[in-house]
């Protein structure tokens, strides 16, 4: 690493911690770059497969809740991801043979996991997740979602995407504050990315970053408080995106899922995450939640265009009752369709 050099001056000093700003900044452009890059695959509506009580609480509250990530169905995604990364830190070439430089090689891979298991216990209690898919007409969505019984929502996903999930403060119920709070958070959506090799491209891209990072510009470079609090907050900034990447990874024996993801993340050194968060009972669980304005602003609507009534469910009492319900609350737009999966 380069120290930082006896007679520099102050405006060198600032200069190098301009430098070491971009590139930190290039994990955002990290995650611009897939965001655009799925923009052309977004679909026009999206689905989530849920119960008859989740879809009267939304179009009730117009509201939808965010499950924390460490409590979703498969509550192994972040070791899956870790264990990627170590997989990568031992075989890939270029992290290897980084410099020529045997030393800072085995310094890097040993900060990467202590940093990732550090960031874990700081971000995941602040990373809530709903997930959407594509798949309007899956048995195994069915069953696996909303036992069969269930219903299906179709949601202008547009509309969720450059109304709602798009903007960088949104409105969260707080039973603390008894009512609304408006909050900023970092907000993200992705389809998710099962293909590992895929998975391993992306990772490796904020690896290097990282890498350069600590090579360049670590904090023995400046001799000043300021600078090194400067670098740990960088390096606090690669993490939590690389976190958000991480939670738009799974195993591809999910692949059926095809979904997508919104992700909120609230900044860990504040305590907005406590002022919204609630809990909810799940098989003999206590499950922390946050519940989001999911209104589309221009009509103070949920972006709902249709309830599909699972393959079980008796259709005719059902369908009225439905019909009756979305009409006295200002729905009766959407269409109200039955599963023709067959299912005895």
């Amino acid at each position: 690493m380069r120290h930082f050099e006896e007679g520099t001056t102050m405006s060198d000093e600032l200069l190098d911690l301009e430098e070491l700003s971009e590139y930190y900044k290039k994990t955002n452009l990290l995650l611009k770059d897939l965001e655009n890059s799925q923009k052309i695959k977004i679909p026009s509506e999206i689905y989530h497969y849920t119960s008859l009580q989740a879809i009267y609480s939304i179009l009730k509250q117009k509201t939808i809740r965010l499950t924390n990530c460490e409590f979703l169905n498969d509550n192994s995604e972040i070791i899956y991801i870790r264990k990627i990364i170590s997989e990568l830190l031992d075989t890939d070439e270029d992290i290897n043979n980084y410099r020529s430089d045997s030393n800072f090689v085995s310094f890097f891979k040993e900060s990467v996991l202590k940093t990732f298991d550090k960031h874990v216990e700081k971000l995941t209690p602040n990373i809530f997740i709903l997930s959407l898919t594509e798949s309007n007409h899956s048995l195994s969505m069915w069953s696996g979602y909303s036992d069969s019984d269930g219903y299906r929502l179709t949601f202008d996903f547009e509309s969720i995407v450059n109304n709602i999930a798009s903007i960088g403060t949104n409105t969260f119920v707080s039973e603390k504050k008894s009512g609304s709070l408006k909050l900023k958070n970092f907000t993200y959506t992705a389809k998710v990315i099962y293909s590992k090799k895929d998975q391993i491209e992306y990772l490796k891209k904020f690896l290097l970053i990282y890498a350069k990072v600590l090579f360049d510009l670590g904090s023995v470079r400046f001799d000043s408080q300021k600078a090194t609090e400067f670098n740990a907050e960088s390096i606090s900034e690669i993490f939590g995106k690389l976190f958000a990447f991480a939670y738009i990874c799974k195993d591809d024996c999910f692949e059926y899922e095809n979904e997508h993801r919104i992700t909120i993340t609230f900044d860990y050194r504040t305590g907005d995450r406590k002022l919204v968060e609630q809990y909810r009972f799940s098989r003999g669980s206590i499950i922390p939640y946050i519940e989001l304005d999911f209104t589309d602003p221009k009509t103070n609507l949920i972006p709902i265009v249709e309830i599909q009534i699972g393959p079980k469910i008796n259709i005719d009492i059902a369908e009225k009752g439905l019909k009756r319900f979305l009409d006295s609350s200002g729905y009766s737009n959407i269409s109200v369709t039955k599963s023709k999966i067959p299912l005895r």
